[in-house]
C-alpha cells in the first residue's frame, strides 16, 4: 500500500510541474503524463526497479496507465485539437491518493482530458469517466458514467457548453498493438460512433 500511494503521488507531482516547466528527465507529452525511459520512473519513484512499460495493454499491477491519442476523425478533429487527446486510467482506483484527482470516485476510473479548436475558443475540456472495467493483457478499458466540465466553465459559449454536457453515458477506448484505436464517446452528437484515433501508451510500473 505505501508503495502504492508513493507512486501515484510522485506521478501527479509531474503532472502539476508539467503546467510550470519543461519536463523532467524520461517523460513527454501532454502534462509530462507518458514515461520515455526505465530510468526516468526508476528516479521519479525512487525504486531502482521501475521500469516503463509502453505497451497499450493493462498489466496486473498497472496503476496509471497513460494513452495519448490523435484524432484522425477529420469530423471530429474540426473541432477538437487532434493531438490534445489524453486518456488516463486508473485501474487500482486512487486509494489513499484520492485527493491527487478533484472527485475522483472510490473505484476503477478514467480521465479524459482534450482541447477544443480555437475556433470555439481553446477551452479544455476534463472529464471522469468510472464505473470502468479493464482486463488484463488487452488494450480496452470502458467506463459507464461520465461527467464533463470545460476551463473556462461555459467552454466559451452556451452550444459548445450545452454539447459537452451531453458527454454522460459509456466512455471507452480499444486498441490494436499498432496503437490504431476506437474511443467511444456516448453522448456526445459529434460522435456517434466510435472515433477513428491512434495511441501512444506509458505507465511506470514498480513490482
Amino acid at each position: 500500500m505505501a508503495k502504492h500511494f508513493t507512486v501515484l503521488a510522485l506521478l501527479f507531482v509531474v503532472g502539476i510541474a508539467a503546467a510550470q516547466s519543461d519536463c523532467p528527465n524520461g517523460f513527454t507529452g501532454p502534462e509530462c503524463a507518458l514515461c520515455t525511459s526505465d530510468a526516468g520512473c526508476a528516479d521519479l519513484t525512487g525504486y531502482a526497479d521501475a521500469t516503463c512499460n509502453t505497451d497499450l495493454s493493462f498489466s496486473a499491477n498497472s496503476e496509471l496507465k497513460n494513452f495519448h491519442c490523435t484524432i484522425e476523425s477529420s469530423t471530429f478533429s474540426a473541432f477538437i485539437v487532434p493531438d490534445s487527446l489524453l486518456i488516463q486510467c486508473y485501474p487500482q482506483g486512487m486509494n489513499m491518493t484520492m485527493d491527487s484527482v478533484a472527485d475522483a470516485p472510490a473505484g476503477p476510473f478514467c480521465t479524459l482530458s482534450m482541447t477544443l479548436q480555437k475556433t470555439l475558443g481553446n477551452s479544455v475540456v476534463n472529464c471522469i469517466a468510472e464505473d470502468c472495467d479493464f482486463t488484463t493483457g488487452s488494450a480496452k478499458a470502458q467506463c459507464q458514467k461520465t461527467s464533463c466540465a470545460c476551463t473556462p466553465a461555459d467552454c466559451g459559449s452556451s452550444t459548445v457548453s450545452g454539447l459537452i454536457g451531453q458527454l454522460k453515458g459509456t466512455v471507452g477506448v480499444d486498441c490494436q498493438q499498432d496503437g490504431t484505436c476506437g474511443l467511444t464517446l456516448e453522448g456526445l452528437p459529434l460522435a456517434s460512433g466510435p472515433v477513428n484515433v491512434k495511441c501512444d501508451a506509458a505507465e511506470c510500473l514498480v513490482d
